[in-house]
């Protein structure tokens, strides 16, 4: 089992750095999703102009595309709180729910439910009267220093989502999330799979399918082909027979590598980019006469051409 401590420990690290470091990411890459589906509907989609402002979540699309939902399972601070719940119920207040598996097969649709519905009233209809159920505007007010709460509504359903946490493994994530439901669907042709020789499995074990934290029955299958898995590991790394595997085109490779494999691309490519845009900015800056960061590169560039018209 030192094996699945090692692996577990490592994905925890990674989850906690995150947490502190970008606990706002999933808000953000889901606001720029928003940004990029608005424009493209109203016909004013320019991806030099989009683009500066949306480098997580282009970087996201194709490592998703490739690795699966790693960002779910290692970088997302609301999928990292959620299993902190979890472990907490589950270890120190010994809550031991077990939820019916068709029903939890049925409740995992709700969350292409609330993403369908976020596109059409929100996003293309423009109803901002339903912003205050969002729970994570309520979480990112509240981890912000001095912390704020705007919308009471939103509030209560953070506090629903969290106790839901502590009965199921990755509540939100299963159910609700509309950020998870668009990854999964693009993660459908991922190279990195988890697969293994069902004939070769201990009589009785389903350890696989009891460690998955996202519910996937995992005891008769060879592969790991369901678009709700979040590469977390547990299944491969906690094999009693070292039979669950972990590869990318068939070749087999380390668990560990992989994950780091995925974060640290997505820490590199963000960090280039952002690097170019600074240099971009910084160029616009002196035209324009201001002093400004990447994200204030559109009114940079407003300046700028308003000046030279004078």
């Amino acid at each position: 089992m030192n094996k699945k401590k090692n692996t577990s420990y490592i994905r925890l690290i990674i989850q906690i750095l995150f947490l502190i470091m970008m606990p706002g990411l999933f808000t953000l890459i889901f606001g720029q999703l928003k940004q990029i589906y608005t424009a493209s509907i109203k016909g004013n989609f320019e991806l030099g102009r989009i683009l500066p402002m949306s480098i997580e979540i282009f970087i996201l699309i194709p490592l998703t595309i490739m690795f699966g939902r790693f960002f779910c399972g290692y970088i997302c601070a609301f999928g990292t709180i959620n299993d902190l719940i979890y472990k907490f119920s589950s270890n120190v207040l010994k809550i031991k729910f077990k939820i019916n598996k068709r029903v939890d097969k049925f409740l995992k649709l709700i969350k292409y439910a609330v993403l369908l519905f976020i596109v059409i009233f929100i996003w293309t209809l423009g109803n901002k009267g339903l912003n205050g159920l969002n729970p994570w505007d309520a979480f990112a007010q509240i981890i912000q220093f001095p912390p704020s709460v705007q919308s009471i509504l939103s509030l209560c359903v953070l506090i629903l989502v969290l106790i839901g946490a502590l009965f199921i493994e990755r509540f939100f994530c299963r159910y609700l999330c509309p950020l998870g439901a668009f990854l999964s669907l693009i993660q459908v042709f991922r190279i990195v799979r988890i697969s293994k020789n069902k004939s070769n499995c201990l009589n009785g074990c389903n350890l696989c399918s009891r460690s998955c934290s996202m519910g996937i029955d995992l005891e008769k299958i060879d592969r790991v082909d369901s678009i709700e898995c979040i590469q977390c590991m547990n299944c491969s790394a906690g094999c009693l027979g070292n039979n669950a595997k972990v590869s990318i085109k068939s070749k087999t490779i380390n668990e560990v590598a992989v994950m780091l494999i995925f974060v640290f691309t997505f820490i590199a490519f963000r960090g280039l980019a952002v690097s170019m845009i600074n240099n971009n900015t910084s160029k616009i800056d002196t035209v324009s006469g201001a002093t400004r960061t990447s994200v204030g590169i559109i009114n940079a560039v407003a300046d700028a051409l308003k000046q030279a018209k004078k």
